[in-house]
C-alpha cells in the first residue's frame, strides 16, 4: 500500500476520466492554472485555504451536442463530452479547472452557476457527470504494467453511449 501511495504522490499513476461539460471547449488542450489548496475538513469546520498548488489537467473533446430548448427556432444549450487526464492530484481538480475555464461539469452544484444547476436537471443524473475510466501504473513489486478500465454503467454511461453513436 505504501508503494502505491508513493506512486500517486510522485505522479507515476496515469488516470483518465470522462466528463460532460457545459459549453464547447477546443478539440484538445490543457488547463494549468494553479489551484488554491484546501485542507481536509476537521471537526465539522469548513475547509481552510492554504495557498496555491501547481495543477495540470490535459483534455480532449470526444463529442459535442446540444439540449433541446423546447422552442422552435431557439437553439439549445451546448454541452460536450471530454476526456481528462489530471497530471497532478488536487482536490476536485477536473471540476475546478473545467469550471474556471468556463466549462462547468453537468450536475456539479459546487462549481457551477444557478442557471446551469437548473439546466443539469434535464439529464436526470443522480451525481456529477464525471467518471474514472482508466488507471495505468507499474505494479510496485512485480514491475509489470497494470491497466484497469471500466465504462460508466449509470445514466451518465447511457448518455455517453448515445453521444458515441452520434459522433
Amino acid at each position: 500500500a505504501n508503494l502505491m501511495q508513493k506512486a500517486f504522490r510522485e505522479e507515476k499513476v496515469r488516470k483518465t476520466y470522462w466528463a460532460l461539460v457545459w459549453g464547447d471547449p477546443s478539440a484538445r488542450g490543457e488547463w494549468k492554472k494553479p489551484l488554491e489548496a484546501k485542507e481536509k475538513e476537521k471537526d465539522g469546520e469548513k475547509d481552510a485555504r492554504v495557498g496555491t498548488q501547481r495543477a495540470l489537467t490535459k483534455f480532449r473533446t470526444r463529442g459535442r451536442c446540444e439540449t433541446d430548448s423546447g422552442e422552435e427556432g431557439v437553439p439549445g444549450r451546448k454541452f460536450s463530452w471530454i476526456e481528462c487526464e489530471p497530471k497532478t492530484g488536487r482536490l476536485h481538480q477536473i471540476r475546478r479547472h473545467a469550471s474556471e475555464a468556463g466549462f462547468p461539469l453537468v450536475g456539479d452544484d459546487e462549481y457551477s452557476t444557478a442557471e446551469l444547476k437548473k439546466a443539469s436537471l434535464e439529464f436526470k443524473l443522480k451525481r456529477i457527470a464525471l467518471s474514472a475510466i482508466r488507471l495505468e501504473f507499474m505494479h510496485p513489486t512485480l514491475r509489470k504494467p497494470v491497466l484497469i478500465e471500466t465504462y460508466p454503467e449509470t445514466t451518465f454511461g447511457k448518455i455517453l453511449r448515445l453521444l458515441e453513436t452520434s459522433v
